[in-house]
C-alpha cells in the first residue's frame, strides 16, 4: 500500500484509504514535509487504536501485560504504537513479554509461556491474520484465560470463525458494529446481507468505512462539477454539505492537508471508535455507554478539523 500510494500521489491522484488503517500510510507524508497531500485516510488510524487498547488494559486495573505481534511490518508498527502509548499514558503497565510469530505459525505455546510466566494479566495482540486465532485457541488449550485486547483485525471473520469460542471475550477498536442501533445503520446491514447472502459481514467496520467513504468521495465529485482528480482533492478538504453515512454525518471530515498537522486528512477522532467484543461469533458493542455515543455519532452532525 505504501508503495502504491507513493505512485498515486507522485501522479497526483486522489485516494482515500479505506480500510487499511496503518500508522506509516499517512505519517509518511507529514514527516517528508509534503506540501500538497492527494492522499486521505478513512479509517480510525492505529494511534488512536493503540491508545484505546492501552486505556482498555488500565480501566480493568490490569498491572502487567504481554505484547504478542506477528512479524509483518503491520505487527511491527503496532508493536511500537503499544509501547509508544504505554508511556504516554503513564508507564501504568509493565511488559513482562514481547514476542513475535511468524504468518502460518500454527503453535505459540512458546510465547504463551513466556508471557505466562511473567505473570501477564492480559495479552495486547497486533496481527493480521488466522495465526491470532491459533494463539487464542493455545491460550484455551493451556488453560489461559487473560483477556486477548489487540486491534481491529480481531474482528475479522478469519480470527472469529478460526477461533471459535476461544475468541470470546477478546476486544478490539471498532467503528461500526453489526447492529441496527439507526435505521440508516438496519438498512446497510440487512442490504449486505441480502447481497451477498450471508447473516453476518466478514468485517463490518471494513464495509461501513468502504460505504461511507463511497459517498463522501461522491459528494466531492458533485461539489466540483468534475471528474479531475485535482478538483476532486480540493472539494474533499472543503465539503460544503453533510454527508449522512451509516457511521456518521460527516461534516468537512477533511481539511486543506498541512504537512504539520496529518489530522488534516483524517476522518475519524477518538470520539467515533468504540470498544468491541467477541461473542457467539460476532462482535457485540463491550459497554453500554459506547453504544449510545455511537448512536449519537451516526445522527448528529459530525463537524470535521
Amino acid at each position: 500500500m505504501l508503495a502504491g500510494d507513493k505512485h498515486l500521489q507522485d501522479k497526483g491522484i486522489t485516494k482515500i484509504i479505506t480500510p487499511a488503517a496503518g500508522s506509516a500510510s499517512m505519517t509518511q507524508w507529514s514527516k517528508a514535509g509534503v506540501k500538497d497531500l492527494s492522499i486521505f485516510r478513512f479509517s480510525a488510524n492505529d494511534g488512536i487504536q493503540s491508545a484505546m487498547v492501552i486505556e482498555e488494559a488500565i480501566n480493568r486495573k490490569f498491572t502487567k501485560v504481554a505484547i504478542l505481534h506477528d512479524a509483518t511490518n503491520y505487527g511491527v508498527s503496532g508493536r511500537d504504537d503499544l509501547l509508544e502509548q504505554i508511556k504516554k499514558q503513564g508507564d501504568k503497565l509493565q511488559v513482562v513479554a514481547t514476542e513475535k510469530y511468524n504468518i502460518g505459525d500454527k503453535d505459540m505455546t512458546a510465547q504463551l509461556m513466556r508471557a505466562k510466566a511473567g505473570g501477564a494479566q492480559a495479552i495486547l495482540l497486533w496481527g493480521i491474520g488466522p495465526e491470532m486465532a491459533a494463539l487464542a485457541n493455545g491460550m484455551a488449550k493451556m488453560g489461559m484465560k487473560e483477556p486477548l485486547i489487540g486491534g481491529w483485525t480481531l474482528s475479522m471473520s478469519n480470527f472469529i470463525d478460526n477461533a471459535g469460542k476461544s475468541g470470546d471475550g477478546a476486544l478490539m477498536p471498532q467503528t461500526f458494529i453489526e447492529e441496527p442501533i439507526t435505521p440508516k445503520a438496519k438498512s446497510f446491514i440487512e442490504g449486505y446481507h441480502k447481497a451477498y447472502g450471508v447473516s453476518r459481514m466478514a468485517s463490518p467496520m471494513s464495509a461501513a468505512q468502504g460505504y461511507d467513504a463511497v459517498y463522501i468521495f461522491a459528494a466531492a465529485v458533485k461539489q466540483a462539477q468534475s471528474d479531475d482528480t485535482h478538483k476532486i482533492k480540493e472539494a474533499l478538504e472543503d465539503l460544503k454539505e453533510p454527508v449522512k453515512g451509516v457511521i456518521a454525518t460527516w461534516l468537512r471530515p477533511f481539511s486543506k492537508w498541512d504537512p504539520a498537522n496529518e489530522q488534516t486528512h483524517e476522518a475519524f477522532r477518538r470520539d467515533q471508535v468504540v470498544m468491541g467484543m467477541v461473542k457467539d461469533g460476532r462482535v457485540v458493542f463491550a459497554n453500554e455507554a459506547e453504544k449510545q455515543r455511537l448512536i449519537k455519532s451516526a445522527t448528529e452532525v459530525k463537524k470535521g478539523k
